[in-house]
């Protein structure tokens, strides 16, 4: 039991030990979400349709597992003008504690086979700067746009310099985006069949 006349004491020297410990911690998780952050950032993916509650099946981050036998339905109508958004790559890595170029050359994106509609496909520049997939404010710059039609072909090949060729980047977050894309079916909001599914979409270096 703390005697009262020693109470304000020990209150002052206990306020600024908490303030210190409390710096020290947020500097110490900030430094590592930073360093995890230029070796693998925190990726985001977006269904506006929240499809998974008509079928639980139906994940948005199956998009991202170039894996064909998971799929993607749009089931529902969107909340935004997209169905979707996810985050690709970023257009640099680390090599030797430096940014360098990567190799991304091609742009996969991968219909169900039940799938004839259209899809328009956003391109998107976003940039690498926000290292909490909480607190991300990033800012998006559309480079390009495609009209995607499964009637036509289940596996669009897209070639990355058509829209942008990434440039030399001193430090981190200089001149470093993440590839990013977003996407609507050319549909009626109540046309929701099969035929509104996607199986992949990734980037390749060839």
């Amino acid at each position: 039991m703390i005697p009262k006349s020693l109470l304000p004491k020990v209150l002052v020297f206990i306020f600024p030990v908490t303030i210190i410990l409390g710096n020290f911690y947020l500097f110490n998780t900030t430094k590592n979400k930073i360093e995890a952050f230029t070796i693998q950032p925190p990726f985001l993916a977006f269904d506006f349709t929240n499809s998974y509650l008509s079928n639980r099946s139906s994940r948005i981050r199956n998009l991202l597992d170039q894996n064909p036998s998971t799929k993607w339905f749009k089931l529902r109508n969107s909340i935004q003008k997209e169905d979707f958004l996810v985050e690709l790559r970023q257009t640099h890595h680390l090599k030797n504690q430096k940014p360098e170029i990567s190799r991304w050359k091609t742009l996969h994106v991968v219909g169900c086979k039940e799938s004839v509609k259209i899809l328009k496909l956003g391109i998107i520049l976003r940039e690498s700067i926000d290292m909490d997939t909480e607190l991300r404010l990033p800012k998006d710059r559309i480079i390009g746009e495609e009209f995607l039609n499964f009637s036509e072909s289940k596996h669009f090949k897209i070639p990355l310099d058509l829209y942008y060729k990434p440039e030399i980047s001193k430090e981190f977050p200089q001149n470093m985006f993440i590839w990013t894309v977003n996407g609507t079916w050319i549909a009626k909001n109540s046309d929701f069949s099969k035929e509104l599914c996607l199986e992949d979409i990734w980037l390749s270096e060839d």
